[in-house]
């Protein structure tokens, strides 16, 4: 009985934790997603107020402060190095966050935390997450797999979402990565506590 109680357990609780990284990514996207919306108007703001001075004939140097305020720097989300989770004093889980704007059939990074994309294949997962009232499926594409980091394997979940206009085009998309390493830590405390924990239990 203890230890079928201890595998039920132990499989229940792995569930929530699978099911937190997804809220957590699913969460942070979003908001990745709104923050990238204000970027990508910026930078066609910025385009749009520059053709309009390049014809009015203003000198070079208003149009060289003109850019410098309004252009968005490819780095806008290297920032996030900074954290203490990047350090190892916290482990955030943020692998990588870019944000691209879509041009015809083209889309380029106008933001990213490590300064470029990063490489990464995995398997799609359905979006479907717990939010505590049942299952609920959310509008952001989620991609299971794995990537080499400091020379370990370590697992990785891809959240994209897209980013929209008030009209409802697609004008780019919000990309975050964060690392299962985490997770699978819990799982293999959860093991030891449920292992130990049935052994005393059965001696008893």
């Amino acid at each position: 009985i203890m230890g079928v109680y201890s595998l039920v357990m132990g499989m229940s609780t792995w569930r929530a934790l699978e099911n937190d990284i997804k809220l957590r990514g699913v969460a942070q996207v979003q908001m990745l997603g709104l923050f990238g919306r204000r970027l990508i108007e910026q930078v066609e703001t910025g385009e749009e107020l520059t053709v309009q001075l390049r014809e009015a004939d203003v000198s070079d140097d208003v149009m060289e402060r003109t850019k410098s305020v309004l252009t968005v720097p490819h780095d806008y989300l290297k920032s996030l190095e900074e954290f203490p989770s990047r350090t190892g004093v916290v482990d955030s889980g943020i692998v990588e966050a870019v944000i691209t704007i879509t041009e015809g059939r083209k889309k380029s990074i106008i933001a990213s935390m490590s300064g470029e994309s990063i490489g990464f294949r995995g398997d799609q997962t359905d979006g479907v997450v717990d939010a505590g009232a049942g299952d609920v499926s959310v509008d952001v594409q989620m991609v299971k797999g794995s990537m080499t980091i400091g020379g370990r394997n370590t697992p990785i979940v891809q959240f994209i979402s897209s980013i929209n206009d008030a009209n409802g085009k697609e004008i780019g998309e919000a990309m975050l990565m964060l690392s299962g390493e985490g997770v699978l830590k819990a799982k293999n405390r959860l093991r030891t506590a449920t292992m130990a924990g049935t052994a005393v239990a059965i001696a008893v």
